[in-house]
């Protein structure tokens, strides 16, 4: 993997592909796929364009660091008016006449002179190569950060638009527990207009239908609240409009801890960051050791033309190699060396620490799948559980073999086996995103296909 080319493809990405987006008109309701809500994220986040800023600052620190590699050519100009001032007296003697005498300083004239000058660095011990390589570095691992920025933010995306489609899924339980509820209801009903029970069972069952009706607009209240977070995170205004379609059925979990640790180690975006950090540290630490080695450069200057009010003088040119030995200096140089080794020191010791954390996020989110795959299988046979035992309560009720009490209990039975069912499956889900996000799992597919949108 390139990191050049992945910063350059997010720029392209915001600035090229943003431009076509901007254009196109605004839907009155906006209908995404979580493909398609990443690439809006891409155009469309202020923390996507955040990360391309440091980006740039990154890459433009590397040029400034290398700048005194270069050569340097520079021209002094300057035109100017000089007016002599007036002599002192002198005493003279002119045809045995003594007398003083004075120059008048009733003349001026003007001067025009230019110069051009070239300095090229061309040895200093390693020092400049040092910097160089530091920055580029440090540019590396911004680009690391930035990355694992844009994972994490893919992440939030994935987790806001389960959580959209487990508000929908909520709705529907709701919707299906109150068309329940209304059955009972109407059953209730019936059987106290032929007088086989008496008025209280319709009471019991008008209290399930009213707290189904509860639960359905608390549901709605939810989903409102999730798309909002949703549209927050893409970027996009609040009240606009959205639909979104489900997911495709993940795949079973097919790799070991151990081998998740692994790839964690390898793939995880912060780590590298810091890896990256720890390398710069060390050629920093070179860098401050050249401080105080000689300097060796090549110098010269041209001055084509020299004017001093009457005529024009010729130019003529210096070239020379100029050595350079700071001997002296205050012990800087021993105190700059002291803060790199420490500086070190710290990067070293916050790789080691990025590493354990690596490893315990790593850890924990396999378990966390782990458990969520049992909850899963669990809830789907208690809501399968439920479903037959408010089949046979109702069958019982209307052949007049139970009262509705028992009806009204499986009822509520059946509500919180379909509530947890529902939740553990998005549970699922949102635990192998996090897993996912914790062994760094790549999302550049996600920008090779908006690349690919591109008209």
């Amino acid at each position: 993997m390139k990191l050049k080319s992945v910063s350059l493809l997010l720029i392209w990405v915001l600035l090229g592909g943003g431009t076509a987006c901007a254009e196109e008109p605004t839907p009155s309701t906006l209908h995404l796929k979580l493909e398609e809500a990443v690439r809006v994220a891409l155009v469309k986040s202020p923390r996507i364009k955040q990360v391309l800023a440091r980006l740039r600052i990154a890459q433009e620190q590397v040029e400034i660091a290398a700048a005194p590699s270069r050569p340097v050519v520079s021209f002094n100009g300057e035109i100017g008016r000089v007016q002599p001032a007036q002599t002192p007296t002198v005493p003279a003697s002119l045809s045995g006449v003594q007398g003083n005498f004075q120059t008048d300083a009733s003349f001026s004239f003007t001067t025009l002179e230019g110069r051009f000058s070239l300095r090229q660095l061309l040895y200093d011990g390693g020092l400049v190569a040092n910097r160089i390589a530091a920055a580029r570095l440090n540019a590396e691992s911004t680009e690391f950060t930035a990355l694992h920025q844009w994972r994490t933010l893919h992440t939030e995306i994935q987790a806001a638009y389960i959580n959209v489609l487990m508000s929908q899924q909520l709705i529907s339980n709701a919707e299906a527990t109150v068309e329940l509820a209304q059955k009972n209801l109407h059953t209730a009903e019936k059987r106290f207009e032929v007088g086989q029970v008496p008025r209280g069972d319709i009471i019991q069952a008008q209290v399930p239908l009213a707290q189904a009706q509860l639960e359905l607009e608390q549901a709605k209240f939810q989903h409102r609240s999730n798309k909002e977070q949703l549209l927050l995170l893409l970027g996009l205004p609040q009240d606009l409009p959205l639909t979104i379609d489900d997911l495709q059925t993940v795949p079973p979990l097919e790799l070991s801890m151990e081998e998740a640790v692994e790839k964690a180690l390898l793939r995880r975006y912060d780590f590298l960051a810091a890896q990256a950090e720890a390398e710069a540290a060390g050629k920093e630490l070179r860098a401050a050791h050249k401080e105080d080695d000689p300097r060796l450069s090549l110098t010269g200057s041209l001055d084509p033309v020299g004017f001093d009010g009457s005529s024009i003088a010729p130019g003529g040119y210096r070239v020379a190699l100029r050595l350079e030995w700071p001997i002296f200096n205050g012990n800087i140089v021993e105190h700059q060396i002291k803060k790199a080794e420490a500086q070190q020191d710290l990067r070293l010791a916050s790789l080691d620490q990025k590493r354990q954390e690596v490893v315990r996020e790593v850890r924990e989110a396999y378990r966390a799948v782990e458990a969520a795959r049992i909850a899963k299988d669990s809830t789907q046979l208690q809501f399968e559980g439920a479903t037959e035992s408010v089949r046979v309560a109702q069958g019982q009720y209307r052949a007049g073999l139970a009262n509705f009490l028992a009806v009204n209990q499986q009822q509520r039975d059946l509500v919180r086996a379909r509530a947890a069912q529902t939740q553990s499956v998005y549970d699922y889900l949102l635990a192998r995103a996090r897993l996912d996000l914790a062994m760094g799992a790549d999302v550049l597919a996600d920008l090779q296909l908006a690349q690919g949108s591109k008209p």
